[in-house]
């Protein structure tokens, strides 16, 4: 078996340097939004693909519901995803500290010059 995906290594890594990233508030923003999506996607995905699962299965065995098989279910594939995914965690927040001071120290270099 190979090595577990590592589902936060992206592009915020704390090598970029400052000159090569964009500086303005709005593409700040959407860096707002896209690192929220990367750090949701694979708990909302797993937790989606789960209640698919048990819809399917509560429709092919009605005797199994939702309640008695669904939230442990649901809960152990939750819990056990969290415990995978905070080993990738520290860099990702690390990165993501790094690319914020990087913005903040453009942006009060920029109101230094008015």
């Amino acid at each position: 078996m190979g090595p577990l995906p590592r589902p936060f290594a992206s592009k915020l890594a704390p090598t970029e340097t400052v000159s090569h990233r964009r500086s303005t508030a709005p593409s700040e923003g959407s860096d707002v939004l896209e690192t929220g999506l990367l750090l949701a996607l694979p708990m909302v995905g797993a937790l989606l693909i789960i209640n698919l699962a048990m819809g399917i299965l509560n429709r092919a065995a009605p005797q199994l519901t939702v309640f008695s098989v669904g939230f442990p279910a649901t809960l152990s594939v939750g819990l056990l995803l969290l415990m995978v995914l905070v080993g990738d965690l520290g860099q990702f927040l690390a990165g993501l500290l790094y690319r914020t001071l990087a913005f903040m120290e453009v942006l009060i270099e920029h109101m230094g010059r008015r």
